[in-house]
């Protein structure tokens, strides 16, 4: 059902108000004091009418006064104003308008014809006050939308800047820039196999209450989201975050839960990807340390093999001539010299043989020293895939709320 209008009228046009016309149940009058006096404003804006009626008749300039006040200070009356005068002359309209009247009678009195331009009058307040209202419905909307889709810009901003992330410091410092965007003030740690850092947003490190580093500690298990009243925590397995300005704005806040769970989640992402990265970097490192002193060590002992040949075989042949020219003293026949020089030679063809089967063991390590070299090359210059066998996590980043 539509209310009634209702009218604000100035005393001096009372006897065209009490008539039978604007006898109705449909209208509501209320009176005001219009012959200048210091309530009259009050009054009005006691009111709180639809219209404010004022007398210009007889060309009263305390009437055109009024009017304009009216309009100059919302603050008083945020009512249209529709003014009665006894001349309908242009001159009269013109200054009516000038002085801020939405609605205009001129001539003379006349109760029904008043009624019917006042009522013509309320139908425009009210089109314009539901035009008003969804203006500023529209208003709010597109402010609202050009506020998320900030948010969501530097979101995306945030998610560019990560392959730019080469170490944990890289890491925190786009966390916190986001946070900036957000304008929030914030308290950090970041739990690695290593060690544990935390971070705040004026310090890239340190410089973080103690009382904060407890609650990190005691809370880090204890739900995603928590709020904390004036604080807010969200939790990951190896990011905590606290928010120290959380927004008071409930829309707004659900808004920066669901982005800063997405922010962190990501930011948990790389930080497990560089940590990958730099365990295989370190086993590289070690890998290339020991194919390093293996690649040093085995030329020189193909160098000891070849000295030791050469003086096993030189040995050898010291004892064949030793034992020839001690034959005549030995006092041997002829078979067992032979049989003798047969048992040196062939002691010889057999250590010869074990140092060939020792230099094919040899080949068979400097193949794997080789094939080592090639497989730590090919790693160290393949793409850092760390992420490509991280295990997927379905979380409801809006759900698991903790109030405490």
């Amino acid at each position: 059902m539509d209310a009634k209008p209702k009218f604000a009228v100035g005393r001096s046009l009372s006897e065209i108000f009490q008539s039978h016309e604007f006898h109705s149940d449909n209208i509501d009058l209320i009176y005001y004091d219009d012959t200048g006096s210091s309530n009259r404003f009050k009054q009005i804006n006691d009111a709180n009418a639809d219209i404010v009626i004022v007398d210009i008749r007889d060309g009263k300039e305390c009437g055109f006064q009024l009017c304009e006040v009216l309009q100059a200070n919302t603050k008083i009356c945020d009512a249209f104003v529709f003014v009665i005068s006894d001349s309908n002359e242009l001159a009269i309209k013109l200054n009516s308008y000038n002085a801020g009247a939405h609605g205009f009678y001129g001539g003379p009195e006349d109760a029904s014809e008043i009624k019917a331009e006042l009522l013509a009058t309320y139908s425009y307040v009210n089109q314009t006050r539901q035009l008003m209202s969804k203006l500023k419905n529209a208003s709010k909307t597109v402010r609202q939308v050009i506020t998320v889709s900030d948010e969501l810009v530097a979101i995306i901003d945030f998610f560019e800047s990560l392959s730019s992330c080469h170490s944990i410091d890289d890491l925190v410092k786009q966390v916190f820039s986001i946070f900036q965007s957000f304008a929030l003030t914030c308290s950090l740690q970041i739990r690695t196999d290593q060690h544990t850092r935390s971070f705040s947003s004026k310090e890239l490190e340190g410089i973080v209450n103690p009382l904060e580093l407890d609650l990190f500690e005691a809370m880090k298990n204890e739900g995603r989201i928590l709020d904390l009243g004036k604080r807010l925590m969200l939790n990951f397995t190896k990011i905590s975050l606290l928010v120290k300005n959380p927004p008071v704005d409930t829309e707004k806040l659900g808004r920066y839960r669901d982005h800063l769970a997405i922010v962190l989640r990501c930011a948990e992402s790389k930080l497990k990807a560089l940590e990958i990265e730099d365990k295989r970097q370190a086993e590289n490192n070690e890998l290339k340390i020991i194919l390093s002193v293996a690649t040093q060590i085995l030329p020189d002992i193909d160098r000891k093999q070849l000295e030791f040949r050469e003086k096993m075989i030189a040995v050898n042949e010291n004892l064949l001539q030793q034992l020839t020219e001690d034959f005549m003293m030995l006092g041997l026949h002829e078979r067992q010299e032979e049989h003798l020089l047969h048992l040196v030679h062939g002691s010889l063809e057999q250590s010869l043989q074990s140092y060939e089967g020792h230099r094919e063991d040899e080949q068979v390590l400097r193949d794997i020293v080789v094939k080592l070299n090639n497989m730590l090359s090919k790693s160290l210059n393949s793409p850092d895939d760390a992420t490509d066998n991280e295990e997927n996590e379905d979380e409801d980043f809006s759900g698991g709320v903790m109030f405490l």
